[in-house]
């Protein structure tokens, strides 16, 4: 880019291409972000939701801010109920497959503007570069 910098200055012709693929790496770029983006919860649990059975001790986010001894009582709790422990596997594997689903998608809508964008600039330069070679277009 630093380099189209101080061409763009002498060549006016190469503002729409360079544009262009400035615009399909900044789109690129945002998907990138949003499928590594982490969704953060609060990290904690109280003990009245473990007797409760209603938080999911799989998932990482739901304890990463608690102390190791409340983390392991409340996993012990949870190995005692084996439809507690069973269910918060499913769920636990369920969401992952959700989360992972809605992350390739960003991943897939990246490369394919990536890709496609990559393709339609090179294109935009080259026609550029051969109109500005066979007219009068001021360089």
């Amino acid at each position: 880019m630093s380099v189209l910098a101080k061409k763009i200055i002498d060549a006016t012709y190469l503002i729409l291409p360079t544009i262009l693929l400035l615009s399909i790496s900044v789109a690129s770029i945002v998907f990138a972000v949003l499928t590594t983006k982490p969704k953060v919860s609060k990290g904690t649990f109280t003990t009245e939701q473990i007797t409760r059975r209603e938080v999911n001790l799989m998932f990482f986010g739901n304890f990463h801010r608690m102390d190791l001894d409340k983390y392991e009582w409340a996993v012990q709790e949870m190995m005692y109920d084996k439809e507690y422990l069973y269910k918060s596997m499913t769920k636990d594997i369920y969401f992952l497959g959700k989360v992972l689903a809605l992350k390739y998608r960003y991943l897939n809508i990246g490369y394919r503007i990536f890709m496609y964008g990559l393709i339609v600039s090179i294109i935009a330069f080259a026609v550029s570069f051969f109109l500005a070679a066979h007219t009068s277009y001021p360089q």
